[in-house]
């Protein structure tokens, strides 16, 4: 058993131990879907981290928040609403600062940060991801990396369910999330092309792109996707400043 598969196993637990019934649910059912992107997340901060500071951005459940601390990394994370889990927080010592990263200016100085954690966060944003990304590129360090994965609007899945007529999800539904959760929902994911647009015009410049799958899938659908990529259900991109 690695290191990452110990940590999964006490965060496991830990969640287990949540007083709130409806958080506890949520917040496993929410890493039993996530613990391949966790670990993966994992992989590419060890490969492209040497040393100096890391921010987290978009931070609940605090799953990855929790490993990165058991890990030992240097860091920091933030999130819109961090009293949703002040007692996960408190609990386990974690470093989460309030922000809305949509409306004010992350809390750190120009050029101070070694590497950015954007994981699953960006189809969340629904103002305006233009000026968040030029934040986030303010206060990387020249040559700094950010790790941003988002789903891509091309996945089998939402494809076919667009070809039907039945959109990406149900909109009341990702809407409500604001007040049921404290943050939107997915109104909005994109494409490559799109989100190259997006990085490059926010002053990043691409490293690596790649197409993953974070879950379980019928063995027909994963061979199909080996051999088209094009149409895998997350993206990964990993850029410089």
């Amino acid at each position: 058993m690695n290191d990452i598969d110990i940590i999964f196993k006490r965060l496991r637990f830990d969640l287990l131990r949540l007083k709130d019934p409806k958080l506890k649910n949520w917040s496993m059912n929410y890493f039993e879907s996530h613990k391949k992107r966790y670990e993966i997340d994992i992989k590419l901060i060890r490969k492209y981290y040497s040393n100096g500071k890391i921010v987290e951005i978009g931070s609940i459940p605090c799953h990855l928040t929790y490993c990165l601390k058991k890990l030992h990394f240097d860091f920091v994370s933030v999130d819109i609403n961090p009293s949703r889990a002040k007692s996960f927080i408190r609990e386990h010592g974690l470093n989460v600062l309030k922000c809305d990263i949509e409306s004010e200016k992350l809390p750190f100085e120009d050029n101070s940060v070694d590497l950015i954690i954007f994981s699953e966060t960006f189809e969340h944003l629904r103002i305006n991801p233009i000026l968040t990304l030029r934040d986030i590129n303010r206060i990387l360090k020249p040559r700094g990396i950010i790790i941003l994965t988002t789903p891509n609007i091309y996945f089998f899945k939402t494809f076919i369910s667009y070809m039907f007529g039945k959109g990406l999800n149900d909109a009341y539904y990702e809407f409500e999330k604001l007040s049921a959760i404290g943050h939107m929902g997915h109104i909005r994911v994109y494409s490559k092309k799109e989100m190259l647009s997006f990085l490059n015009n926010a002053g990043f410049q691409i490293v690596k792109y790649s197409a993953q799958n974070y879950s379980k899938m019928n063995p027909m659908f994963m061979f199909f996707l080996r051999f088209f990529p094009y149409f895998c259900q997350h993206q990964v991109f990993i850029c410089k400043k």
